[in-house]
């Protein structure tokens, strides 16, 4: 605000010396050339009022949306966008775990995402949601661990899977680095929110950022090494819902939803799960019947749209209303799973207050 109350005075301050000179000088040509100059300057600034108060629109990476995040992304004490935290002992509880695909990236609100919408309609059970925009798989071990309520029943943990889930295990090396804009750009980024909508629209090179972030992840699938640490987080994680929440973990593979189809690096993800015997609900079949227009929330933001998430809320609650009501209790996943703790030390992963906890289980 300081900042365009500095452009609002300059600007008032050049319409004043402008109107004076017009004014002062009877010349025609130079009063039209100092009345289009003002024209001109007014128009941007009027341009920049619209994008810095009136523009509210979301986009894939939230360069032109800080508006909207501003006024529509409200987190709690919890530090999550109306978790539902804490775990209730009244209820069973069903945790949804994600990066922006549950966060709800572009909903306007949270009322819209798949996991309030069954919160309205499986009343018999307490729908928690800790997802966060950019989460990888290493927070949501943490979200587990952090918010764990001793005393509480939790019956499902669902985990939502994006493509994107394996960037976590790329080695830092490898990593595809965006494009960052030099200082004079950068300050200019930070003052104007006109040329923020100029910059990222017409000079960023966007799609080629996107193509080769796309390119990255597609190798990373491709790589045994990345691949098989990204799997051996997941296995992590299903260690924890089973032993520490002695629940079961499903997990909702979402396509990449400007194209929904199957690729050979989709495919090596659901393998990996097939090994680990996690069920999964594969979302391409499901939204075979619409087109990505309708699944998207727009062409600048392809996050799940609110059609997206009723038809998951559907197939999700379809799955609830089969699975856990025959489910019993698993025993500890350390009856089953061919590792034990010093593998998760060497991980990195586990606080060393779960390590004490899961020592003095075994």
């Amino acid at each position: 605000m300081a900042k365009f109350l500095l452009i609002l005075f300059l600007f008032v301050l050049f319409s004043i010396v402008c109107f004076r000179y017009i004014l002062k000088h009877q010349s025609k040509k130079r009063g039209m050339v100092f009345l289009t100059v003002w024209a001109v300057v007014a128009a941007l600034m009027l341009l920049e009022t619209y994008f810095r108060f009136f523009y509210i629109k979301s986009d894939a990476f939230g360069m032109l949306g800080t508006n909207f995040s501003k006024k529509y992304y409200k987190n709690d004490k919890w530090h999550f966008r109306d978790s539902g935290l804490p775990l209730s002992e009244l209820k069973p509880n069903i945790i949804i775990l994600g990066d922006s695909f549950a966060y709800g990236h572009g909903l306007k609100s949270p009322e819209d995402r798949y996991s309030n919408i069954l919160r309205e309609e499986l009343g018999q059970y307490h729908i928690i949601n800790m997802s966060k925009n950019g989460a990888s798989t290493e927070n949501e071990i943490g979200y587990l661990l952090k918010n764990h309520c001793p005393g509480t029943d939790t019956a499902l943990v669902v985990l939502n899977y994006v493509f994107n889930d394996i960037e976590d295990s790329i080695p830092l090396e490898q990593r595809y680095r965006k494009k960052t804009p030099d200082k004079t750009v950068g300050m200019l980024l930070k003052f104007s929110e006109l040329f923020t909508q100029v910059y990222y629209r017409f000079i960023y090179p966007l799609d080629e950022v996107n193509r080769n972030y796309i390119n990255m992840l597609t190798s990373a699938y491709d790589d045994t090494e990345i691949l098989q640490e990204h799997v051996h987080k997941i296995r992590i994680l299903d260690f924890i819902v089973k032993d520490l929440y002695q629940a079961k973990l499903v997990i909702v593979v979402w396509p990449y939803l400007r194209s929904i189809r199957y690729t050979p690096q989709y495919s090596r993800i659901l393998n990996a799960f097939k090994e680990l015997k996690i069920p999964y609900i594969d979302l391409v079949e499901n939204f075979k019947p619409y087109n990505s227009r309708e699944l998207m929330l727009s062409t600048q933001d392809p996050h799940p749209s609110k059609l997206a998430n009723k038809v998951v809320s559907t197939i999700v609650n379809d799955y609830i209303m089969k699975e856990l009501w025959t489910v019993e209790k698993r025993p500890s996943a350390a009856l089953y799973l061919p590792f034990d703790i010093a593998t998760y030390e060497q991980a990195r992963l586990i606080p060393n207050n779960f390590i004490c906890l899961a020592s003095e289980r075994f």
